[in-house]
């Protein structure tokens, strides 16, 4: 399981004194104001570089604006542009009964209702109001399940594996497969 959520990115500098644009990854954007500190990560790395200190929180739009002890000027947060924001899984909001976490679901190995082996949870999608599972499996078109109980039956996270049911046309598999 994964000791590190990430929470926001990142995406411009806001003002001259130092605070930051921050595209929430979180479906609590106000997360931030809950915390005193984030982790951060390279735009191009998930390993943990550093901590920020949060001073301010704001709201513009669909982002937040904050503001870190550790950036002072427009300069410092253009340097900072792209990094990613963390916290610690023990930060996170807890969960209720029959709830998880969606980065503990990655890298599960998905297996039908009736023991087909269709591969392993690479990835997932947010489209709309339901998340969507990205099954890969060398040599066969990826697998897009919805999060949703007609489709997941089980989840095992001590055993590794997500049970999923198969309706008729859920796979791409040409023209035919819809009948």
């Amino acid at each position: 399981m994964r000791e590190y959520f990430q929470v926001g990115v990142i995406t411009s500098p806001h003002g001259i004194r130092g605070s930051v644009r921050v595209y929430p990854m979180s479906e609590n954007e106000k997360r931030f104001e809950e915390i005193t500190q984030v982790r951060y990560s390279m735009p191009d790395s998930d390993e943990i570089a550093g901590i920020y200190t949060i001073t301010d929180v704001a709201y513009q739009k669909n982002v937040v604006l904050l503001t870190f002890a550790e950036i002072r000027d427009r300069d410092a947060a253009e340097a900072v542009r792209g990094q990613k924001l963390w916290i610690r899984r023990e930060e996170a909001v807890p969960l209720e009964e029959g709830e998880y976490y969606l980065p503990d679901l990655m890298g599960l190995h998905a297996v039908s209702d009736a023991g087909e082996d269709l591969g392993v949870i690479t990835d997932y999608m947010e489209p709309g109001s339901t998340v969507v599972f990205v099954i890969e499996k060398p040599g066969k078109p990826e697998l897009l399940i919805p999060f949703a109980k007609d489709y997941v039956r089980e989840i095992d996270l001590d055993a590794g594996t997500m049970t999923i049911h198969l309706i008729p046309g859920i796979r791409d598999e040409g023209p035919e497969a819809v009948r």
